[in-house]
């Protein structure tokens, strides 16, 4: 597939909404505010062309399956 570079943020974000963290429970991990999160999800999800925060946990999920099958 096509990589699309995010930031180490980013990066932090989206394994958080791989775990369905919510904006609050992420904005006090990563001491942020509830609207600095967001404007992280909405970059994530325009990079990413996906629709919601599910969306961009599940690809999280099928990348890291096809890694893992990748190493087998």
């Amino acid at each position: 597939g096509v990589r699309v570079p995010i930031t180490p943020r980013e990066r932090e974000v989206l394994e958080m909404l791989g775990e369905r963290r919510s904006t609050a429970e992420m904005a006090a991990e990563l001491k942020l505010s509830p609207i600095t999160v967001r404007r992280h999800i909405s970059a994530l999800l325009a990079k990413l062309a996906v629709g919601s925060r599910e969306e961009a946990g599940e690809l999280l999920a099928r990348s890291r399956s096809a890694s893992e099958r990748r190493r087998d």
